[in-house]
């Protein structure tokens, strides 16, 4: 009708007439101009967050952090054990043998690999000592329990933490 604006992308106007477009909340989204339908303003996806309204698109969560809802306005945290790379959904656990003691980890690389007498199950945030009677003496991947550290040979002492066996 003469004096109408279109309704601009950001916003739905679902109905004739409206003194202003309905923009979308926080969390939603919509790129498309002249929306006349509220399921126009869409969520954001998992990963991803908007804190503004009317907005025309999402942002990916950074790195460090995650978002495994829909329709997010922030994104958490990165727990410890793990890390999130850019538009993370979910942290990704540190492999068993490594472990991560800080949160908001960007990357792999700063899993740890597990020191010599001790061990670490997957998504580990810190590094299990080899118990009293048991050794290790590498930094093993392969090290996800307590039963992976070698038992003392007799006749030696082994202490919790032990990297070698005492004679």
């Amino acid at each position: 009708a003469p004096g109408c604006s279109t309704c601009p992308a950001g916003a739905v106007c679902p109905a004739p007439g409206l003194p202003a477009p309905q923009y979308c909340a926080a969390g939603e989204y919509n790129p498309d101009i002249g929306s006349q339908t509220e399921g126009s303003c869409r969520p954001c996806e998992s990963g991803a967050f908007q804190t503004a309204t009317g907005a025309t698109a999402c942002d990916a969560c950074p790195p460090g952090t995650f978002s495994a809802a829909k329709g997010s306005t922030a994104c958490t945290a990165c727990k410890a054990g793990g890390y999130c790379e850019a538009g993370a959904v979910a942290p990704t656990l540190c492999a068993a043998g490594s472990y991560s003691a800080a949160t908001g980890n960007a990357e792999q690389a700063n899993c740890t690999t597990c020191p010599a007498g001790s061990f670490c199950m997957a998504g580990a945030s810190a590094a299990l000592p080899c118990p009293s009677g048991r050794y290790q003496n590498a930094n093993l991947a392969v090290m996800t329990s307590e039963d992976d550290c070698i038992e003392c040979p007799e006749g030696s002492f082994c202490s919790t933490g032990a990297a070698q066996p005492t004679e």
